[in-house]
């Protein structure tokens, strides 16, 4: 089956997208399992 450059650069598109996504999906799942508090935008007066 030969592919041309066209195709080739579809692959590489698909295949960048494909990691991407696996990148954002491990990092969801990480933060997930390390909770972080809330950090409040102002201190509370005294």
């Amino acid at each position: 089956m030969a592919v041309d450059s066209r195709n080739l650069i579809w692959i590489w598109v698909g295949l960048a997208f494909a990691l991407l996504i696996a990148a954002w999906v491990t990092f969801f799942v990480i933060a997930s399992k390390h909770k972080v508090e809330e950090v409040p935008l102002q201190s509370r007066p005294a």
